[in-house]
């Protein structure tokens, strides 16, 4: 199934990127965030008249991105009420670390003085208003 996934994220990205040729290989690579990525991405299709370099178009395009690699919004909901199964305080750490890795919560800006606390709740409370 992951092979499925990936073969499906790649398409997905190689269509947004208007990339005629990909080759894959394959990566031993563990980030914390996206972020050195989506980066690189960010610059190529700046560079490619996809975006304007500007910081609006930069967000906007990085959820295009993001979203053609994270895992299904229905995916994520199962998970989290798998974990909440498991522990109520698991599933909103998780949810929380998987915001962070995707740059859906850009760390980076977050107001200083805001705790991992804090951001937790506001996953955890945004979960239960989906559900």
């Amino acid at each position: 199934m992951v092979a499925n996934y990936e073969f499906y994220a790649a398409k997905r990205l190689i269509d947004l990127l208007h990339v005629s040729e990909f080759l894959p290989e394959k990566i031993d690579e563990t980030l914390e965030t996206a972020k050195p990525i989506l980066e690189n991405m960010l610059n190529y299709a700046a560079a490619e008249n996809l975006i304007e370099n500007t910081i609006n178009e930069r967000d906007l395009f990085d959820i295009r991105i993001m979203d053609c690699v994270i895992p299904r919004s229905g995916e994520i909901i199962r998970n989290f009420r798998t974990d909440y199964i498991k522990s109520p305080e698991l599933a909103p750490d998780n949810y929380y670390k998987l915001s962070i890795a995707s740059n859906y919560i850009r760390k980076t800006r977050l107001k200083r003085g805001a705790s991992n606390d804090q951001c937790q709740h506001f996953a955890f409370n945004l979960k239960i208003a989906n559900s």
